[in-house]
């Protein structure tokens, strides 16, 4: 994207990882800062040298302009063809549609994005936040930790990445349209959003079946089993048992292969429901290994499993060094190192050096390129963009655009769904048994209610009313989720004639996706030289879980197994406890969302130069980012960043405390003194009114006494009322929402991100629709197709078959529309 000329407004984490990801794929950014500098400059903790890692890391490939006021910094922008900006509080008001408006005046195709807490509009814009609240709102942090404590936050501002990745594809769509029409627009972005989108069955959970989803702690609740750590001899193992295979294999390989002769231990959800049992009787297999010793047994007989990293050994980890992986920052020493790109446009190389500008600086003369590895200078990025004598931005109609994904589970998927929401034709290429196999019986389940956790034997398909149904296989709740506005072929590539379809269908193709590993890319002949032979032009996006190349390419993974290999889980927890994962499989949205990127990247590169490109993106390198800070404070220091729970480095008080009823909790920071003198004169307690309080220094060494009068303030009132009150005085408190708070409550309501949408066999359900809000584009929200259900129509249409031909190939089973018995 070297022909994008982008200006970031200095703010907080999320407007800084959009315009660094845009730098990273070769935009020309410029950061304007006031004369203190960004915040992040002096974000703590800071390094020996008294530098932040946080601007090292999100501040990296920018340039710098000192702007006095906002007439300077719109001075700056007005010539830009991105504007990123930062809204908190009551900007929120209007006056930033009006700044862009203002903006847009002056270059009418000026694409303008709004990044804040809740959105531009809605009972909640404006509200004051954290990044505490920020996981509080988007429903992640009520799923994180264990079922008898509060929960928990991630080991960072996460949920700022999400955020900052929708942004970015939010403004390679506007864009693209302003190429086509040569009219920008304004980009509305929120947190709360972007984290409710980022769920996988929390939502579905509650529309299908009414039931409020729980955490247990490093077990994936109500869902699947053994999916957990595992102490080793020397350390912690994260393992993903998830198919009857794996757990067949898993019983043999540790010695319990009496449970094998269980039936209810048959399901997943079964297995969750004598977790505790099946711990008991594998845990000793685990114990009498070192960790690298069982990754290995179980990786042979196919289990994902990896071990718990801490980040001192994800730095020296050897997939991430064979691929070249770490960028170097040479003005913090020798070993400093930083995530270098996670998406790569071809061939890749070692990632660039990593370089900060000093306040009031130009962008360096070396940065990374476009994200192919190569280095390109400030004039090749900057000459000939100034005002109308740039070049004009890419032509790139995305409704023309066709899509192949070959894909499983939920990262694939997810980066298939937003490029079919941003108008592409996506077809989904999926076996007849991709969505199961046999016959589930029919009918509700026996017993159940409406609001209780579902039967064991029907709980992991989510159908509605917990009722399969004689079509059951397009009932499901996840799948129709994760699967609107596309196409389905339900297409055997392996039955007779199914290799001259896919060679016909990929003649037609501009993108082909897949979520596969290394060995299934080959095995099915999807791999870049195989399909290039056939189109030149096509951009093929696999999205592996390790990447194609490094010797743990050929290892099986899930999200958990990357989380905890990306040492995510080494950076979050209670400060008293061992390593934990996020509640929901955290990684597969962070590969989703790169995805996206990385495949609306290759568009733009390959109108730039005519042909195709191959992406090689591995989603434990997507995953990475968000320790961005955490990295490079580690390879400073040699030491790992210590586990904060849900306090802050910089906000005192800042936790979640318990509320009135079953599990209801409170987010709250105190971000300055002001506030603080609010608090206390609404909770009007004692021990909060000592004047060594008075200051944040003070409030951090008397924590814990302040937690304990604050819970007594909170156990004696809702959540909602605690959180309204404090709000009312300028405070950030958010209740920690559940997945029915996100669906039944004002906010998301009023965005229209709840969705109805008719589900074919399902009839209307309500599903989560879209993060990504424009002022002059809609994203629809079409129904997911029924397996095979454009199977006729792409091979009469589109490929040219005749009726005989297609009637052939659904005889041999090459084309289905219903799994096999």
């Amino acid at each position: 994207m070297q022909d994008v000329k982008v200006v970031e407004l200095a703010g907080g984490v999320a407007g800084a990882w959009c315009g660094r990801l845009l730098a990273q794929l070769g935009a020309d950014v410029t950061l304007v800062e006031p004369p203190s500098g960004s915040p992040l400059r002096s974000r703590v903790p800071l390094l020996p040298g008294g530098e932040s890692p946080w601007h090292h890391w999100l501040n990296g490939d920018k340039g710098s302009i000192v702007a006095r006021s906002d007439a300077e910094a719109d001075a700056v922008a007005a010539d830009a063809d991105v504007v990123i900006c930062t809204v908190t509080g009551n900007e929120a008001d209007g006056s930033v549609q009006a700044r862009a408006e203002r903006l847009r005046a002056q270059r009418p195709a000026q694409v303008f994005v709004a990044l804040s807490p809740f959105g531009l509009t809605g009972p909640w814009r404006g509200l004051a936040s954290s990044e505490l609240t920020d996981w509080a709102a988007g429903g992640h942090l009520y799923l994180t930790g264990d079922a008898d404590r509060e929960p928990v936050q991630g080991g960072g501002p996460w949920p700022q990445y999400f955020t900052g990745s929708n942004a970015v594809i939010a403004i390679q769509t506007a864009l693209f349209q302003a190429g086509l029409t040569g009219a920008g627009q304004l980009v509305d972005i929120g947190a709360m959003e972007t984290m409710a989108a980022s769920h996988q069955w929390t939502i579905t959970t509650y529309t299908h079946h009414g039931y409020v989803k729980r955490r247990d702690g490093n077990r994936l609740a109500e869902s699947y089993h053994p999916l957990a750590i595992y102490q080793c001899g020397d350390g912690w193992l994260q393992l993903a048992c998830a198919s009857a295979e794996q757990w067949e294999a898993l019983c043999i390989l540790t010695g319990c292969v009496e449970l094998l002769a269980e039936n209810d231990l048959l399901t997943p959800a079964g297995r969750y429901d004598r977790a505790a049992e099946i711990d008991a009787a594998i845990s000793p297999w685990f114990a009498r290994y070192q960790r690298t010793e069982a990754v290995a047994a179980l990786q042979e007989v196919r289990i994902p499993a990896s071990i718990v990293n801490d980040l001192p050994g994800l730095l020296d980890d050897e997939q991430l060094q064979a691929r070249r992986f770490w960028s170097p920052v040479p003005a913090l020493g020798p070993e400093a190192r930083v995530p270098g790109p996670s998406i790569v446009l071809g061939a890749r190389s070692p990632a660039p050096p990593t370089t900060a500008p000093e306040l009031g600086t130009a962008r360096p003369a070396t940065a990374p390129g476009s994200g192919a590895g190569r280095p390109h200078t400030a004039s090749e990025s900057k000459g000939g963009r100034s005002g109308a004598g740039r070049p004009p931005l890419p032509p790139v109609d995305l409704r023309g655009v066709r899509v192949l994904e070959f894909s499983v589970a939920w990262a694939g998927p997810l980066a298939g769904r937003y490029l079919a929401d941003l108008g592409a034709d996506v077809i989904k290429v999926e076996h007849p048994t991709s969505r199961g196999l046999g016959v589930v019986p029919g009918g509700v389940a026996e017993g159940w209610s409406w609001g209780e956790l579902p039967p064991a034997a029907v709980r992991n398909g989510t159908w509605p009313s917990t009722d399969p149904g004689e079509r059951w296989f397009n009932r499901m709740g996840m799948y129709n989720k994760l699967q609107r506005n596309k196409r389905s072929l339900a297409l055997d590539v392996k039955g007779p004639g199914g290799q001259e379809l896919l060679h016909r269908l990929v003649e037609q193709a501009d993108v082909v996706l897949n979520n596969y590993s290394p060995r299934g890319v080959l095995s099915l002949g999807i791999d870049h030289e195989t399909l290039t032979a056939i189109n030149p032009r096509v951009i093929t996006v696999s999205m592996s879980g390790y990447g194609a190349t490094g010797p743990m390419a050929t290892h099986f993974s899930l999200g958990p197994i990357l989380e905890t290999h990306a040492g995510l889980a080494s950076t979050t927890g209670y400060p008293d406890g061992g390593p934990l994962r996020i509640g929901v499989a955290f990684p597969d949205p962070a590969g989703g969302l790169l995805g996206t990127v990385a495949t609306l990247a290759a568009l733009w590169e390959r109108e730039r130069t005519g042909s195709g490109l191959p992406i090689d993106l591995s989603q434990l390198e997507t995953l990475l980012p968000v320790t961005g800070d955490h990295v490079l404070t580690t390879s400073v220091s040699g030491k790992q960043p210590p586990r904060l729970g849900n306090r802050s480095a910089t906000f005192a008080p800042q936790g979640v405390y318990r509320c009135g009823g079953d599990d209801q909790w409170l987010a709250l920071t105190v971000r300055d003194d002001d506030e603080w003198a609010a608090l206390v004169a609404l909770v009007d307690d004692p021990v909060l009114k000592n004047a060594a309080f008075a200051t944040t220094a003070g409030r951090h060494a008397a924590h814990d006494a302040i937690d304990d009068a604050l819970t007594r303030w909170t156990s004696s009132t809702g959540k909602f009322e605690a959180m309204a009150a404090l709000q009312s005085r300028g405070v950030a408190a958010m209740a920690v929402l559940t997945n029915a708070d996100l669906v039944d409550g004002p906010q998301l309501r009023a965005r229209d991100f709840i969705a109805v949408i008719e589900s074919n066999d399902a009839g209307p359900q309500r599903l989560p629709g879209s993060p990504l809000h424009f002022s002059h584009r809609e994203v629809p929200m079409g129904p997911a197709p029924t397996l095979g259900q454009h199977n006729r129509e792409i091979a009469r249409d589109l490929l040219g078959y005749d009726a005989a031909t297609i009637a052939r190939l659904e005889a041999d089973g090459t084309l289905a529309t219903t799994p096999p018995q």
